[in-house]
Formats: C-alpha cells, structure tokens, sequence
C-alpha cells in the first residue's frame, strides 16, 4: 500500500504555517474570481472540491479500505466537528462580503486560536501552555488595532462582518478540537476527506432548500 499522507516528525510546525498561509489565500481569491457568488456556492466549491481531490488521491494510492466500517464515522464528537466545519465554511464567506478580505480573514484566524485553547480546555481538560496566553493577547491586541483603524469606515455593516468572521473562527476551532481524538483512530488524510466530502455534500443541500 502506497503512503499518500505527507505528515512527517518534527514537521508540525512548518505544516501548520504552510496550511495558514494557504488559508489566507481563500478571501482573495473570492473576490478576485468570484465576484457575486453567494456563501453556498463557495462554500461548495472549496469544501466539496478539496474532498473529491483528496478522495481521488485516496482512490489512486488503494485506500479506500480506511473509509470502512462507514459505521465507526457516526459519534457525538463526528457530527459536532461536522457542524464547526460547515460553518466556518457558511460564516467565513458571509463576514468577507460584509467587513472585507483583510478583516474577515485576519479576525477568522486570530480568533481560532484562541478557541481553540477555551474549548480543549472546556472540552479536553487541556489547560493552555503560558505561551497561548501571550499569543492571545498579541492577536487580541491586533484585532482591536485592526477594528480600531478601521472604524470610520465601517458602521454596522463592518460590525457585523467582524462578528460573522469571530463566528467563523470559532466553528473552526470546534472542529480541531472535536477531530483530535477522531485522528487518533484514523489517518488523518482520511479523516479529512470525508468531512469535507460530506460537508459540501451538506451545503449543496441546503442550497437546494433555500
């Protein structure tokens, strides 16, 4: 069986860098190449693209055995991770179409760190190192000068893009924190692929709905 994962030791924190900087990339490109598309269709494009790419690597490299038993995907712990990965999909479009590239996407990633440290804490018992604390307060203390600079401009409609971007941030952070004892059962290229699979199959959906 061929080893599709790229995970190496000691290569955590170069991967999470790289995964950031390909995560700021998302806003420009909506508003570079997609100008008027609603919240949905992004939503599906990156969520159900990302998982048919990943599906097809799956497929290519005989690994299609990980999916089963399709039962052992079902848990409290799946369904919520499924649901901060379907909104941050949903919440993080919206709040670019109301406080803009630069201020959706830097309030998005500087809240989910942050999150992340309150909901391990609340739901893994895992008390955050001292370092979180100091980066907490650098990226609180960038996303006031940020909503600080950009207050004349903004009125309502910035308040509430930085609110959905806040949001955003905090479903994604419900995800890492609910897919971390779900990888430790499952490779975690797997496990991606069928949350992103089934979360643009969720959007597609709910498209149809509205």
């Amino acid at each position: 069986m061929k080893e599709c994962s790229s995970a190496k030791a000691g290569h955590g924190p170069l991967q999470v860098l790289l995964g950031a900087l390909a995560f700021s990339t998302t806003g420009s490109i909506q508003a570079l190449c997609m100008p008027g598309a609603d919240v949905f269709s992004l939503g599906i494009v990156r969520a159900g693209g990302a998982g048919l790419a990943l599906f097809l690597l799956c497929v290519l490299c005989g690994r299609l055995g990980e999916f089963r038993p399709l039962a052992s995907w079902i848990s409290v712990r799946a369904l919520g991770a499924l649901a901060g990965l379907v909104f941050f999909q949903l919440f993080f479009f919206a709040s670019l179409g109301h406080a803009g590239v630069t201020v959706g996407t830097v309030v998005t990633i500087g809240t989910t760190p942050i999150a992340v440290g309150i909901l391990g804490w609340l739901l893994l018992k895992e008390k955050p190192s001292r370092i979180w604390y100091r980066a907490t307060a650098m990226a609180l203390l960038g996303v006031g000068i940020l909503g600080a600079s950009k207050s004349g401009d903004a009125g309502g409609k910035m308040a509430s893009g930085v609110a959905l971007a806040v949001t955003a941030g905090c479903s994604y952070a419900l995800f890492v924190v609910l897919s971390k004892e779900l990888v430790q059962k499952r490779p975690a290229d797997v496990l991606m692929t069928g949350f992103f699979l089934v979360t643009g199959a969720i959007i597609i959906d709910r498209k149809s709905v509205v």
